[in-house]
C-alpha cells in the first residue's frame, strides 16, 4: 500500500515544522516514549511506518535529518488523538 498524504496531514506536519524552529527538539528518550505509544495505536500502519491519522512518520530506525520528518521530535506537538501531549 502506498501512503498518500492528505492536505490535512501535510498541513499538520508543516505547522509542526514551522513551530519547531522556535522551540527545542525532544530528547531521544522523549521521542522513544512517544514512538512506543504510536506503535501500539490502531492508527499506526506498520507496513508504511506512519500514523494514518496525521501522516507522521513513526520509525525509530531512521537516522540523520530524515528522523525530523517525525512529529515525535517536536516538543510543541501533541498526538491528534490525545495519546501524548506537548513537552515543556
Amino acid at each position: 500500500m502506498i501512503f498518500m498524504a492528505t492536505l490535512s496531514q501535510v498541513s499538520s506536519y508543516l505547522k509542526a515544522l514551522f513551530w519547531s524552529i522556535f522551540d527545542e527538539l525532544a530528547t531521544k528518550e522523549q521521542a522513544s516514549q512517544r514512538w512506543r505509544i504510536c506503535r501500539l495505536c490502531a492508527e499506526y500502519d506498520p507496513e508504511e511506518k506512519i500514523c494514518m491519522e496525521c501522516g507522521c512518520g513513526v520509525n525509530p530506525h531512521v537516522s540523520g535529518a530524515r528522523k525530523y520528518a517525525q512529529k515525535v521530535f517536536f516538543k510543541s506537538e501533541a498526538c491528534p488523538l490525545g495519546k501524548w501531549d506537548k513537552l515543556k
